[in-house]
Order: structure tokens, then C-alpha cells, then sequence
């Protein structure tokens, strides 16, 4: 994945908290996102390539 000059300058991350919904629905697709209970799970929201993606920082 290339990253464009133009999204490294225009966007700054953003830190935000994933919605424990989000995280079951991904879970569907993948056995290995994790839907441990009272736990909340924090990424950074960046633009990449014209496309937001939420890069973890918990597990």
C-alpha cells in the first residue's frame, strides 16, 4: 500500500475508543479480533491512501 504525500500532511490521527459492536462484527469475519468483555479497545483513525482505517492499540 502505497501512502500519498497529500494524506501524511492533511490528516493527523485521530484517537478514539471502538464501539464493542464494531468489534463483534469484525469478529465475524475474523475469529481472531477479540471481544473480551469490560475491556475497551483504543486505535488511531488515519487516511491512508483516500480510506480511514483504525490502527489498534489494544489487543
Amino acid at each position: 500500500m502505497k501512502l500519498l504525500e497529500e494524506d501524511l500532511k492533511c490528516t493527523k490521527p485521530i484517537l478514539c475508543e471502538i464501539e464493542r459492536n464494531y468489534m463483534k462484527y469484525m469478529h465475524e469475519a475474523d475469529w481472531r479480533v477479540s471481544v473480551k468483555y469490560k475491556r475497551k479497545f483504543v486505535g488511531l483513525a488515519v487516511r491512508i491512501n483516500g480510506r480511514i482505517y483504525v490502527v489498534p492499540l489494544t489487543s
